[in-house]
């Protein structure tokens, strides 16, 4: 499965909150093998337990687009999406209306009207648009709407179209789908849906469905070890993965160092240079400096030399890309290891580097911009360079 940093790291901190199933899990891969919401197909009813913002909206009007679109409070994924959704609301109004569905929100948040009610209410001009809520329990939404259609992962958006029938399915904010979010959405306003492109859309995501779940549960050994931070399970478990198919060591790669950092950092260093050294190419290399840096960047109280380590792999992960999107975390947390390192002014900059990427994009919060101008703000606060 595609899975972009953009998504991985979220407020400032590793986390692949958009992709990860709870305990139903492997009941769930069986039912992605035959996806019976397909496009072209007229959708399933709107039967959330609350309506939490905007009007109730009890049926599909001809000549009107609707997005829905799943999301949980606590992904971060989501939340990244909310202001390209909103932005989408405002652009085609009157012509579309946007319905945000909290699903799975047992898994992390609590899952109680209250509590999304408050979360959506915080969220202001980020989440400009009509929001229910799915029964935790029943999850009759979720059901009838994610699980037929194939699809697992949150934020999940389903395009209907004005005729009433399922236009578009997919991740809003991936840019790497073949057939993007908006203009799905500006071909269905137009009333001139690519229903080809958007069934091989489907195809692809549920393919990559049914992968990513039967993989997650082959991993949960290990998952689970690292939930109870026991390091070194975590080793046992990466060995019997890499025992079984030598090619999970790439997958297994995050997970292995940053259980090595907690238990000896020295030998987790020595890991990390001997396995980018031997990187078969430039993607992998850039993708390891990313993750050896990132990782240390995020973990207190290592030593000077681990510090240096991981400014040195994100300032090669950084020239690697530019001035892509992807960047801006390497940045976020190259700063934040500059800071520590107290190099005041190299932290300042890296941040408001980061900054520039991310100012004036769709997918980047008002949330997220204010924790990094209040991050830029403690930079500047702290002086100058501090640097022995």
């Amino acid at each position: 499965m595609r899975i972009m940093k953009a998504l991985a790291i979220l407020s400032l901190t590793a986390c692949l909150v958009w992709l990860v199933p709870g305990p139903s899990a492997a009941a769930d891969v069986d039912a992605a093998d035959a996806p019976t919401f397909a496009i072209g197909d007229t959708p399933p009813p709107l039967v959330p337990m609350a309506w939490i913002k905007g009007d109730p909206v009890e049926a599909f009007e001809r000549d009107h687009v609707y997005v829905v679109a799943f999301f949980a409070t606590w992904c971060g994924a989501s939340r990244q999406s909310m202001p390209l959704l909103s932005d989408v609301a405002r652009r085609y109004q009157g012509k579309l209306t946007v319905i945000g569905i909290n699903v799975r929100q047992s898994e992390r948040g609590e899952a109680s009207v209250a509590a999304v009610t408050q979360f959506v209410q915080g969220r202001g001009r980020d989440m400009d648009y009509t929001v229910a809520m799915d029964d935790p329990v029943r999850k009759p939404m979720f059901t009838s709407w994610m699980r037929t259609a194939g699809m697992y992962a949150i934020p999940t958006a389903f395009i209907i179209g004005r005729d009433g029938r399922l236009a578009y399915v997919g991740i809003p904010i991936d840019p790497e789908a073949s057939l993007g979010f908006e203009r799905a959405v500006e071909q269905a306003v137009a009333g001139a849906s690519d229903l080809a492109a958007a069934r091989q859309l489907q195809r692809e995501l549920g393919e990559q469905m049914k992968l990513y779940l039967a993989d997650k549960e082959l991993m949960k050994p290990l998952d689970e070890a690292m939930e109870r931070k026991d390091y070194r399970a975590v080793l046992v478990e990466a060995d019997r993965l890499v025992a079984q198919d030598p090619e999970r060591e790439g997958r297994v790669f995050g997970d292995r160092f940053t259980a090595m950092l907690h238990l000896d950092e020295a030998e987790a260093l020595a890991f990390a240079r001997k396995a980018h050294a031997a990187a078969e190419s430039r993607e992998m290399s850039l993708g390891m400096a990313s993750t050896v840096g990132s990782v240390i960047a995020y973990r207190p109280g290592l030593s000077r030399g681990a510090y240096e380590t991981a400014a040195t792999y994100l300032e090669a992960a950084v020239a690697g890309q530019g001035d892509d999107f992807n960047a801006m975390f390497d940045l976020l947390a190259l700063a934040r290891v500059q800071q520590q390192l107290g190099r005041g002014k190299q932290a300042i900059e890296a941040q408001q580097r980061a900054m520039s990427i991310a100012r004036g994009r769709k997918d980047v919060s008002a949330e997220m911009m204010a924790d990094m101008e209040k991050t830029l703000a403690g930079y500047r606060a702290a002086g100058g360079d501090r640097s022995p």
